[in-house]
């Protein structure tokens, strides 16, 4: 997981000079956040069986943005996994899904008072669908990946405490399109339900 963490904020680091500069600007900042996912069912489009669910997860994420008056744009790496549940009508099964994406958001920051503040955006960009399942009851295991175009929508409430500290808790929810993944054995690629992540999660932000 740390390995994972100083990927993805490098990456970020790197990729916040593709962010325009919009009008008159005040700050740029930083933001990581962090929480528990929970990832809904997925199952094989082609087949009549196969669903898996999976137990709750986790979430990382790091984003370097610039404010436009009450607008802020950021380019945010992310990485979000959990472990597989169960199949439903077959066994117990180790398997795991995972995201590891980069997006471009935009968010609306509604200033309730000198501290708090309500804010509301949008995510879109490219992410690495990965899902390992060994023990569909119709025979079909995947241990692969593909890219897909995943979205965001995020929410949540926001704690000036210092000058340039912020504390906020959220709610996001992320999907992408449809990954196609290639079948153990056979080779064959087949279309995977993507999931919908709802994901509750604290973030710490620092305003240069």
């Amino acid at each position: 997981m740390k390995k994972i963490s100083l990927k993805l904020l490098t990456l970020a680091s790197m990729l916040s000079v593709s962010i325009p500069a919009m009008g008159k600007t005040t700050d740029w900042y930083i933001e990581a956040k962090g929480g528990a996912d929970w990832i809904q069912k997925i199952k094989n489009k082609e087949l009549s069986s196969g669903t898996e669910t999976f137990k709750t997860g986790a979430g990382i994420s790091f984003a370097v943005g610039q404010y436009l008056e009450s607008w802020r744009f950021e380019m945010e790496a992310a990485h979000r996994s959990a472990k597989a549940k169960k199949v439903v009508d077959g066994p117990n099964d180790d398997g795991k899904f995972s995201y590891t994406s980069l997006m471009l958001n935009g968010y609306y920051d509604f200033i309730c008072n000198d501290n708090f503040t309500v804010y509301g955006g949008l995510g879109l960009g490219y992410a690495r669908a990965s899902i390992k399942a060994n023990n569909m009851p119709t025979g079909h295991s995947f241990n692969d990946s593909a890219g897909v175009l995943a979205y965001q929508l995020m929410a949540g409430i926001g704690y000036d405490f210092t000058e340039n500290f912020l504390v906020s808790l959220g709610y996001r929810l992320v999907s992408s399109t449809n990954p196609k993944l290639k079948e153990q054995g056979t080779g064959t690629k087949r279309r995977i339900e993507a999931p919908f992540a709802h994901c509750v999660e604290l973030g710490l932000r620092y305003s240069f």
